[in-house]
């Protein structure tokens, strides 16, 4: 198997400055603030639910 390739820098700071910008939404339990961050036709699903599509619905049904 071989190793994951490293991001550069630069994208490296992007992410890392995403996921601290997200997880101070979700510390602060600001979901307004963190719509986003997601992408307006996402899917989510779980163990005893259908999958749950657009933002809206899986907003709607949480």
């Amino acid at each position: 198997m071989t190793d994951l390739p490293e991001a550069s820098p630069a994208i490296r700071a992007e992410i890392l400055d995403w996921l601290d910008r997200f997880a101070a939404c979700v510390r602060a339990v600001d979901y307004k603030a963190a719509y986003p961050f997601w992408h307006e036709n996402a899917l989510a699903f779980g163990t005893h639910k259908r999958v749950l599509e657009g933002l809206w619905d899986w907003r709607d049904r949480q």
